[in-house]
């Protein structure tokens, strides 16, 4: 089973970073094979999310690989606005 995570929060979700992170590890703790996160700019906010995660025990299941976007033009840039 895939999850995905929001370091950055969601859109339509209202956001409390320790309740999403509890749930989280149920999720984890349920049978996780992996999880995912959205796309993020913000790397140093990542980074303090990842520490989070870990010290919550998730360590086993998270797959760390940032996508990397390149934007090419204004249309590409205004899509993530």
């Amino acid at each position: 089973m895939q999850l995905i995570a929001y370091p950055d929060g969601h859109i339509d979700i209202s956001y409390d970073e320790d309740a999403e992170l509890n749930f989280l590890k149920e999720k984890v703790d349920a049978g996780a094979d992996f999880i995912v996160t959205q796309l993020f700019y913000d790397v140093d906010r990542f980074l303090r999310w990842l520490k989070k995660v870990r010290d919550k025990g998730i360590t086993n299941f998270f797959l760390e690989k940032p996508n990397k976007r390149l934007i090419s033009n204004l249309y590409q840039a205004l899509l993530f606005l």
